[in-house]
């Protein structure tokens, strides 16, 4: 959303496409870039993002004579970001993450549960929203079958049938626990407001196996008036989250790498439905088609980064 004042209507909204085109170009670096990389990023002249975008969408504005403010969605060309980050010799990722499942729990004294209105933690996960994030993260809802599957019992031993259920049902590849443990609880001290720090484990899960993947600590001296401890840290958690998977994916312009591969077939139909899906895959640039018969299709696939990255 932008807000932008001039001595007309015209020249005002004028200046807030300028201003949100930028504004959009920067938060679509935030999210590709990873923080070392963004160092040695070099921000382009307006007229060179001009040329990156693809089209936008005004959702709301409202104009008087002098002031304009609107909102905007835009779109950018892949090719064209992909080129312009290439000539400055960057890394960065081109793919988004499939949605993860957070368990939010809470520990304070010698309690750690999930459910019910006492977790906090959980509350601040579900103020906030991750629909468009680099890794979406979705939370259970708390009905029947949630808690049948993941009660407020030790987190760290999880049925591995339930655990499937669990993916399953929200149409996950993965979940991760994040263990929040209020220091002032654990030391004693259960009084309103009282804790000033939170320490956060976060663990993936490997089959059934929770294993740690990062440990933050959020101090109240960091936050700001608007802001609550649980909220600051919900944010680093999923930064925490969006960095590790800029980790697994990010390319460059010398990571192009061919694989062969024979697709077995039972109808036309069938072949062309998965040159439909394989097409769907960002990191594959180009196929060629080795060789056709009835019943196999051998292909050379043209992909960015490595086989690992190719499979997520």
């Amino acid at each position: 959303e932008v807000d932008a004042e001039s001595s007309s209507a015209t020249k005002a909204r004028e200046i807030a496409f300028q201003e949100a085109q930028m504004i959009a170009f920067q938060r679509l670096i935030d999210r590709i870039l990873s923080d070392d990389q963004k160092e040695f990023f070099i921000f382009p002249e307006n007229e060179a993002i001009g040329s990156f975008v693809n089209d936008f969408e005004i959702t709301r504005e409202r104009v008087s004579n002098v002031r304009y403010l609107g909102t905007y969605t835009f779109r950018f060309k892949k090719d064209k970001v992909s080129a312009y980050l290439n000539n400055l010799n960057l890394s960065y990722t081109d793919v988004s993450s499939k949605a993860v499942l957070i368990l939010p729990y809470l520990q304070k004294g010698t309690m750690t549960y999930l459910w019910g209105p006492d977790n906090t933690w959980f509350t601040a996960w579900n103020q906030t929203s991750s629909v468009d994030s680099l890794v979406p993260t979705v939370l259970p809802i708390g009905d029947i079958q949630d808690m049948t599957d993941i009660g407020d019992g030790n987190p760290f031993q999880m049925d591995p049938a339930s655990y499937q259920n669990l993916l399953s049902r929200y149409q996950v590849s993965n979940a991760v626990l994040a263990l929040a443990i209020d220091a002032a609880t654990t030391q004693g001290t259960d009084t309103p407001d009282a804790s000033d720090t939170i320490t956060v484990m976060l663990y993936q899960f490997t089959e059934t196996t929770p294993e740690m993947i990062d440990r933050i600590t959020v101090n109240a001296s960091e936050i700001s008036d608007e802001e609550t401890l649980y909220e600051l840290a919900v944010e680093r958690t999923k930064k925490i989250l969006q960095d590790d998977w800029k980790n697994k994916t990010s390319i460059s312009s010398m990571q192009s790498n061919q694989l062969s591969a024979d697709v077995h077939i039972n109808s036309m139909k069938e072949w062309i439905e998965t040159q439909k899906t394989l097409r769907q895959v960002s990191a594959i640039e180009k196929i060629d088609i080795v060789s056709l018969s009835a019943k196999k299709a051998s292909i050379l696939v043209h992909f960015t980064g490595s086989e690992k990255r190719l499979r997520l």
